[in-house]
Protein backbone atom coordinates (compact mmCIF):
# COMPACT_ATOMS: atom_id res chain seq x y z
CA UNK A 1 0.00 0.00 0.00
CA UNK A 2 1.57 3.57 -0.76
CA UNK A 3 0.71 6.26 0.81
CA UNK A 4 1.41 10.22 -0.03
CA UNK A 5 2.12 11.84 3.68
CA UNK A 6 1.56 15.64 2.88
CA UNK A 7 3.36 17.67 5.75
CA UNK A 8 3.69 21.70 6.52
CA UNK A 9 7.79 21.89 6.34
CA UNK A 10 8.40 24.77 9.31
CA UNK A 11 11.15 25.76 11.58
CA UNK A 12 8.32 25.83 14.06
CA UNK A 13 8.89 22.16 14.88
CA UNK A 14 5.43 21.55 15.48
CA UNK A 15 3.97 20.23 12.44
CA UNK A 16 7.40 17.85 12.87
CA UNK A 17 6.34 16.13 15.70
CA UNK A 18 2.78 15.65 13.61
CA UNK A 19 4.58 14.03 10.89
CA UNK A 20 7.01 11.73 12.49
CA UNK A 21 4.53 10.22 15.08
CA UNK A 22 1.90 10.09 12.23
CA UNK A 23 4.20 7.70 10.40
CA UNK A 24 5.01 6.26 13.40
CA UNK A 25 1.14 5.19 14.28
CA UNK A 26 1.39 4.10 10.28
CA UNK A 27 3.59 1.47 10.40
CA UNK A 28 2.57 0.64 14.49
CA UNK A 29 -1.15 0.17 12.97
CA UNK A 30 0.24 -1.78 9.85
CA UNK A 31 2.97 -4.29 10.84
CA UNK A 32 0.06 -5.01 13.31
CA UNK A 33 -2.31 -5.66 10.67
CA UNK A 34 0.43 -7.36 8.62
CA UNK A 35 -0.15 -4.71 5.61
CA UNK A 36 3.23 -3.96 3.41
CA UNK A 37 3.63 -0.24 3.22
CA UNK A 38 5.48 2.24 1.59
CA UNK A 39 5.66 5.95 2.89
CA UNK A 40 6.46 8.97 0.84
CA UNK A 41 6.47 12.40 2.40
CA UNK A 42 5.49 15.53 0.57
CA UNK A 43 5.41 19.03 1.01
CA UNK A 44 2.39 20.82 1.56
CA UNK A 45 3.78 23.67 -0.45
CA UNK A 46 5.56 23.34 -3.80
CA UNK A 47 8.72 25.20 -2.74
CA UNK A 48 10.27 27.32 -0.27
CA UNK A 49 8.30 30.44 -1.95
CA UNK A 50 4.77 28.96 -0.45
CA UNK A 51 2.69 31.03 -3.15
CA UNK A 52 4.18 34.36 -1.61
CA UNK A 53 2.81 36.31 -4.35
CA UNK A 54 -0.90 34.87 -2.74
CA UNK A 55 0.16 36.00 0.47
CA UNK A 56 0.95 39.61 -0.96
CA UNK A 57 -2.27 39.54 -3.03
CA UNK A 58 -4.14 39.07 0.59
CA UNK A 59 -2.05 41.46 2.56
CA UNK A 60 -2.96 44.27 -0.76
CA UNK A 61 -6.76 43.23 -0.18
CA UNK A 62 -6.92 43.93 4.25
CA UNK A 63 -5.14 46.93 3.46
CA UNK A 64 -7.33 48.15 0.80
CA UNK A 65 -10.25 47.37 3.55
CA UNK A 66 -8.30 49.13 6.19
CA UNK A 67 -7.65 52.40 4.02
CA UNK A 68 -11.34 52.50 2.39
CA UNK A 69 -12.48 52.37 6.05
CA UNK A 70 -10.16 55.20 7.33
CA UNK A 71 -10.42 57.59 4.54
CA UNK A 72 -14.35 57.51 4.05
CA UNK A 73 -14.91 57.14 7.81
CA UNK A 74 -17.34 53.79 7.37
CA UNK A 75 -19.24 53.27 10.05
CA UNK A 76 -17.72 49.91 12.07
CA UNK A 77 -21.20 47.43 11.36
CA UNK A 78 -19.98 47.58 7.87
CA UNK A 79 -17.07 45.66 8.76
CA UNK A 80 -17.89 42.24 8.83
CA UNK A 81 -19.59 42.78 4.52
CA UNK A 82 -16.13 44.18 4.15
CA UNK A 83 -14.46 41.53 5.31
CA UNK A 84 -16.91 38.60 3.20
CA UNK A 85 -16.09 40.33 0.15
CA UNK A 86 -12.40 40.60 1.26
CA UNK A 87 -12.46 36.90 2.26
CA UNK A 88 -14.44 35.64 -1.07
CA UNK A 89 -12.39 37.72 -3.43
CA UNK A 90 -9.11 35.49 -2.17
CA UNK A 91 -10.88 32.15 -2.37
CA UNK A 92 -12.04 32.84 -5.58
CA UNK A 93 -8.74 34.08 -7.29
CA UNK A 94 -7.05 30.56 -5.57
CA UNK A 95 -9.64 28.33 -6.29
CA UNK A 96 -9.12 29.63 -10.25
CA UNK A 97 -5.31 30.09 -10.08
CA UNK A 98 -4.78 26.08 -8.58
CA UNK A 99 -6.87 25.54 -11.61
CA UNK A 100 -5.57 26.97 -14.32
CA UNK A 101 -1.92 27.16 -12.83
CA UNK A 102 0.28 24.63 -14.70
CA UNK A 103 2.65 24.32 -12.10
CA UNK A 104 0.51 24.33 -9.47
CA UNK A 105 -1.87 21.70 -10.65
CA UNK A 106 0.87 19.45 -11.77
CA UNK A 107 2.47 19.36 -8.13
CA UNK A 108 -0.98 18.39 -6.35
CA UNK A 109 -1.66 16.01 -9.10
CA UNK A 110 1.67 14.35 -8.79
CA UNK A 111 1.20 13.51 -5.06
CA UNK A 112 -1.97 11.89 -5.51
CA UNK A 113 -0.94 9.64 -8.33
CA UNK A 114 1.82 9.03 -6.11
CA UNK A 115 -0.26 7.09 -4.08
CA UNK A 116 -3.00 4.66 -3.28
CA UNK A 117 -4.04 7.08 -0.45
CA UNK A 118 -3.48 10.65 0.49
CA UNK A 119 -2.83 11.67 4.07
CA UNK A 120 -2.24 14.87 5.25
CA UNK A 121 -0.54 14.81 8.53
CA UNK A 122 -2.42 17.54 11.22
CA UNK A 123 -1.96 21.04 11.49
CA UNK A 124 -3.28 24.18 11.00
CA UNK A 125 -4.30 24.56 7.62
CA UNK A 126 -8.13 25.07 8.15
CA UNK A 127 -7.19 27.05 12.31
CA UNK A 128 -5.37 29.90 10.87
CA UNK A 129 -6.35 31.97 7.53
CA UNK A 130 -3.88 34.05 7.77
CA UNK A 131 -1.46 31.18 7.40
CA UNK A 132 -2.83 30.66 4.11
CA UNK A 133 -2.14 27.12 4.64
CA UNK A 134 -5.98 26.26 3.22
CA UNK A 135 -4.94 27.56 -0.28
CA UNK A 136 -2.46 24.21 -0.61
CA UNK A 137 -4.86 22.17 1.36
CA UNK A 138 -7.85 22.67 -1.15
CA UNK A 139 -5.45 22.21 -4.27
CA UNK A 140 -4.37 19.13 -3.20
CA UNK A 141 -7.97 17.82 -2.16
CA UNK A 142 -8.87 19.24 -5.95
CA UNK A 143 -6.32 17.26 -7.18
CA UNK A 144 -7.58 14.26 -5.45
CA UNK A 145 -10.62 14.79 -6.63
CA UNK A 146 -10.17 14.83 -9.94
CA UNK A 147 -8.05 11.85 -10.06
CA UNK A 148 -10.36 10.00 -7.75
CA UNK A 149 -7.86 9.31 -5.15
CA UNK A 150 -8.94 8.07 -1.48
CA UNK A 151 -7.42 11.48 1.26
CA UNK A 152 -7.84 10.95 5.08
CA UNK A 153 -7.56 13.76 6.82
CA UNK A 154 -5.27 13.53 10.14
CA UNK A 155 -5.13 15.72 13.39
CA UNK A 156 -6.39 18.40 11.57
CA UNK A 157 -6.84 21.55 13.34
CA UNK A 158 -10.06 23.31 13.27
CA UNK A 159 -11.49 27.06 14.31
CA UNK A 160 -14.49 28.36 13.65
CA UNK A 161 -14.12 30.08 10.36
CA UNK A 162 -15.78 33.97 9.80
CA UNK A 163 -17.11 35.08 6.92
CA UNK A 164 -16.34 33.51 3.30
CA UNK A 165 -14.52 30.88 4.73
CA UNK A 166 -17.72 28.99 6.11
CA UNK A 167 -18.85 28.41 2.55
CA UNK A 168 -14.61 26.89 1.83
CA UNK A 169 -15.27 24.80 5.12
CA UNK A 170 -18.59 23.51 3.66
CA UNK A 171 -16.53 23.04 0.15
CA UNK A 172 -13.33 21.16 1.83
CA UNK A 173 -15.58 18.61 3.89
CA UNK A 174 -18.37 17.26 1.20
CA UNK A 175 -15.40 16.61 -1.24
CA UNK A 176 -16.08 12.97 -2.28
CA UNK A 177 -12.56 12.39 -2.24
CA UNK A 178 -12.15 12.72 1.49
CA UNK A 179 -12.97 9.14 3.24
CA UNK A 180 -12.13 9.80 7.14
CA UNK A 181 -11.52 13.06 9.14
CA UNK A 182 -9.61 13.55 12.80
CA UNK A 183 -10.13 16.39 14.26
CA UNK A 184 -7.38 17.38 17.09
CA UNK A 185 -9.90 20.44 18.86
CA UNK A 186 -13.27 21.97 17.50
CA UNK A 187 -15.06 19.09 16.84
CA UNK A 188 -18.49 21.00 16.97
CA UNK A 189 -17.34 23.33 14.17
CA UNK A 190 -15.88 20.68 12.31
CA UNK A 191 -19.53 18.32 12.25
CA UNK A 192 -21.44 21.32 11.43
CA UNK A 193 -19.25 21.72 7.62
CA UNK A 194 -19.54 17.37 7.33
CA UNK A 195 -21.83 16.42 5.29
CA UNK A 196 -21.09 12.87 6.16
CA UNK A 197 -20.81 13.21 10.37
CA UNK A 198 -19.99 9.49 10.58
CA UNK A 199 -16.53 10.28 8.63
CA UNK A 200 -15.94 12.31 11.39
CA UNK A 201 -13.66 11.83 14.59
CA UNK A 202 -12.12 13.78 17.51
CA UNK A 203 -8.88 12.24 18.41
CA UNK A 204 -5.83 12.74 20.25
CA UNK A 205 -2.80 14.72 18.92
CA UNK A 206 -0.29 12.33 17.18
CA UNK A 207 2.43 14.13 18.99
CA UNK A 208 1.24 12.89 22.46
CA UNK A 209 3.16 9.61 20.44
CA UNK A 210 6.65 11.63 20.85
CA UNK A 211 8.44 9.45 23.23
CA UNK A 212 7.56 6.21 21.41
CA UNK A 213 8.56 7.43 18.41
CA UNK A 214 11.63 9.00 19.09
CA UNK A 215 12.56 6.63 21.92
CA UNK A 216 12.68 9.00 24.49
CA UNK A 217 11.95 9.38 28.03
CA UNK A 218 11.78 11.64 30.71
CA UNK A 219 15.11 12.37 32.05
CA UNK A 220 14.72 15.34 34.76
CA UNK A 221 18.01 17.61 35.19
CA UNK A 222 15.78 19.60 37.72
CA UNK A 223 15.98 22.40 35.30
CA UNK A 224 12.72 24.37 34.61
CA UNK A 225 12.43 24.97 31.09
CA UNK A 226 11.00 28.23 29.62
CA UNK A 227 9.32 27.94 25.91
CA UNK A 228 10.21 31.38 24.24
CA UNK A 229 7.56 32.16 21.82
CA UNK A 230 8.23 35.43 19.54
CA UNK A 231 7.30 39.01 20.97
CA UNK A 232 4.75 39.29 18.30
CA UNK A 233 2.61 36.45 18.59
CA UNK A 234 0.30 37.99 20.96
CA UNK A 235 -0.58 41.22 18.66
CA UNK A 236 -0.79 39.35 15.82
CA UNK A 237 -3.41 37.01 17.45
CA UNK A 238 -5.59 39.51 18.71
CA UNK A 239 -4.24 39.48 22.12
CA UNK A 240 -3.35 42.76 23.66
CA UNK A 241 0.34 42.13 24.94
CA UNK A 242 2.98 44.53 23.63
CA UNK A 243 6.54 43.36 23.12
CA UNK A 244 7.90 45.24 25.83
CA UNK A 245 5.18 43.77 27.90
CA UNK A 246 6.28 40.30 26.70
CA UNK A 247 10.14 40.85 27.30
CA UNK A 248 9.28 41.93 30.61
CA UNK A 249 6.84 38.81 31.54
CA UNK A 250 9.91 36.32 30.98
CA UNK A 251 12.45 38.81 32.73
CA UNK A 252 10.28 38.49 35.76
CA UNK A 253 9.63 35.03 35.58
CA UNK A 254 12.89 33.97 35.65
CA UNK A 255 13.60 36.15 37.90
CA UNK A 256 11.13 34.61 40.31
CA UNK A 257 11.85 30.87 39.40
CA UNK A 258 15.93 32.12 40.24
CA UNK A 259 14.61 33.42 43.75
CA UNK A 260 13.01 30.36 44.39
CA UNK A 261 16.18 27.88 44.24
CA UNK A 262 15.53 26.70 40.53
CA UNK A 263 17.76 26.01 37.50
CA UNK A 264 16.48 27.60 34.57
CA UNK A 265 16.61 27.49 30.77
CA UNK A 266 15.35 28.62 27.74
CA UNK A 267 14.25 26.80 24.76
CA UNK A 268 12.18 27.01 21.68
CA UNK A 269 10.50 25.20 19.38
CA UNK A 270 12.76 26.20 16.93
CA UNK A 271 11.29 28.90 14.80
CA UNK A 272 14.40 31.72 14.35
CA UNK A 273 12.16 34.55 15.00
CA UNK A 274 11.21 32.42 18.83
CA UNK A 275 15.18 31.99 18.74
CA UNK A 276 16.00 35.78 18.05
CA UNK A 277 13.91 36.65 20.79
CA UNK A 278 15.26 33.87 23.02
CA UNK A 279 18.50 35.47 22.92
CA UNK A 280 17.08 38.69 24.32
CA UNK A 281 15.60 37.51 27.56
CA UNK A 282 18.98 36.13 27.52
CA UNK A 283 21.07 39.04 27.42
CA UNK A 284 18.59 41.03 29.21
CA UNK A 285 17.62 38.67 32.13
CA UNK A 286 19.40 37.48 34.93
CA UNK A 287 20.64 34.50 33.18
CA UNK A 288 23.14 37.25 32.16
CA UNK A 289 24.06 36.38 28.30
CA UNK A 290 24.89 32.07 29.96
CA UNK A 291 24.70 30.10 27.06
CA UNK A 292 24.28 27.28 28.70
CA UNK A 293 20.84 29.28 29.98
CA UNK A 294 19.85 28.65 26.31
CA UNK A 295 19.47 25.28 24.89
CA UNK A 296 20.52 24.50 21.40
CA UNK A 297 18.13 24.77 18.46
CA UNK A 298 16.12 21.63 17.85
CA UNK A 299 17.01 21.52 14.15
CA UNK A 300 14.32 18.41 13.83
CA UNK A 301 11.34 16.92 16.04
CA UNK A 302 13.78 14.30 18.04
CA UNK A 303 15.89 17.08 18.83
CA UNK A 304 12.97 19.17 20.15
CA UNK A 305 11.51 16.15 22.19
CA UNK A 306 15.13 15.63 23.73
CA UNK A 307 15.24 19.26 25.23
CA UNK A 308 11.83 19.38 26.18
CA UNK A 309 12.35 15.60 28.08
CA UNK A 310 15.08 16.70 30.10
CA UNK A 311 13.29 19.38 32.26
CA UNK A 312 11.89 18.81 35.99
CA UNK A 313 8.96 21.47 34.88
CA UNK A 314 7.97 23.70 31.82
CA UNK A 315 6.40 27.36 31.25
CA UNK A 316 5.03 26.95 28.16
CA UNK A 317 4.06 29.48 25.29
CA UNK A 318 3.64 26.91 21.39
CA UNK A 319 1.11 24.05 21.92
CA UNK A 320 3.13 21.05 20.78
CA UNK A 321 5.96 21.94 23.43
CA UNK A 322 2.82 20.94 26.03
CA UNK A 323 1.16 18.13 23.59
CA UNK A 324 5.13 16.87 23.57
CA UNK A 325 5.32 17.64 27.73
CA UNK A 326 2.39 15.53 28.01
CA UNK A 327 4.01 12.75 26.11
CA UNK A 328 6.79 12.77 28.19
CA UNK A 329 5.06 12.97 31.26
CA UNK A 330 6.46 16.46 32.40
CA UNK A 331 4.21 19.28 34.00
CA UNK A 332 3.53 22.09 31.98
CA UNK A 333 1.52 25.30 32.15
CA UNK A 334 1.10 27.99 29.05
CA UNK A 335 -0.07 31.06 28.55
CA UNK A 336 -3.08 31.12 26.19
CA UNK A 337 -3.01 32.90 22.64
CA UNK A 338 -4.80 31.03 20.77
CA UNK A 339 -7.99 28.98 20.80
CA UNK A 340 -6.79 25.61 20.15
CA UNK A 341 -4.68 25.60 23.48
CA UNK A 342 -7.69 25.90 24.97
CA UNK A 343 -9.40 22.80 23.72
CA UNK A 344 -6.27 20.80 24.20
CA UNK A 345 -6.51 21.68 27.95
CA UNK A 346 -9.99 20.56 27.93
CA UNK A 347 -9.13 17.54 26.46
CA UNK A 348 -6.74 16.69 28.89
CA UNK A 349 -8.71 18.05 31.71
CA UNK A 350 -6.11 20.89 32.87
CA UNK A 351 -7.48 24.43 31.77
CA UNK A 352 -6.63 25.35 35.20
CA UNK A 353 -2.63 24.67 33.97
CA UNK A 354 -3.56 27.31 31.00
CA UNK A 355 -3.82 30.93 32.23
CA UNK A 356 -4.26 34.47 30.48
CA UNK A 357 -2.06 36.77 29.09
CA UNK A 358 -3.02 39.18 32.06
CA UNK A 359 -1.95 36.36 34.20
CA UNK A 360 1.15 35.86 32.36
CA UNK A 361 2.25 39.58 33.37
CA UNK A 362 2.30 38.25 36.86
CA UNK A 363 5.13 36.37 37.39
CA UNK A 364 4.62 34.88 41.12
CA UNK A 365 1.20 33.44 39.74
CA UNK A 366 2.87 31.91 36.87
CA UNK A 367 5.09 30.46 39.26
CA UNK A 368 3.05 29.19 41.52
CA UNK A 369 0.93 27.41 38.82
CA UNK A 370 3.76 25.86 37.55
CA UNK A 371 4.21 24.35 41.83
CA UNK A 372 0.80 23.10 41.69
CA UNK A 373 1.00 21.60 38.70
CA UNK A 374 4.29 19.34 39.31
CA UNK A 375 2.25 18.39 42.50
CA UNK A 376 -0.51 17.67 40.74
CA UNK A 377 0.35 15.69 37.45
CA UNK A 378 -1.59 14.48 34.60
CA UNK A 379 -4.35 11.88 34.69
CA UNK A 380 -2.44 8.98 32.56
CA UNK A 381 -5.76 7.46 31.89
CA UNK A 382 -7.19 10.64 29.94
CA UNK A 383 -3.95 10.99 28.20
CA UNK A 384 -4.13 7.05 27.24
CA UNK A 385 -7.30 7.17 26.16
CA UNK A 386 -6.50 10.31 23.62
CA UNK A 387 -3.45 8.67 22.41
CA UNK A 388 -5.34 5.28 21.91
CA UNK A 389 -8.04 7.70 19.94
CA UNK A 390 -4.84 9.13 17.89
CA UNK A 391 -3.70 5.05 16.73
CA UNK A 392 -7.22 3.31 16.45
CA UNK A 393 -8.34 6.17 14.23
CA UNK A 394 -5.94 5.61 11.74
CA UNK A 395 -5.66 1.68 11.90
CA UNK A 396 -9.02 1.04 11.29
CA UNK A 397 -9.83 4.16 8.81
CA UNK A 398 -6.65 3.75 6.76
CA UNK A 399 -6.48 0.05 6.36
Amino acid sequence: MKIALVSFFDTNLGEELIKDCTRFLIEKAAAKKGIKTEIEIFSLFPDENRFREFFIFRRNLACTTYLIFKKFKLPEFLKPAFRFIEELTAILKWHFRQKSDAKVREYYENIAKSADVVLTSGGAVLSDFKLNLWAPFYALLCASERLKVPVYINCIGVERPSAAFSALFKNIFSKKCIKHITVRDDIKTALKFCSKKAHCKLAGDPALWSGECYGIRRSDSGTVGINVIREGIFLDNDGHLQPEDVKRAYINIINSLISRGYRVQLFTNGLWLDENFAKVILNESNLNGNPVALAPCPKNGAELAKNISSYHAIIGARMHCAIAAVSLDIPCVEVLWKPKQVHFARLINRSEWFFTQKQFLDAEFVADLMEKAILQGYDREIISRLKKLAYENLMTHLF
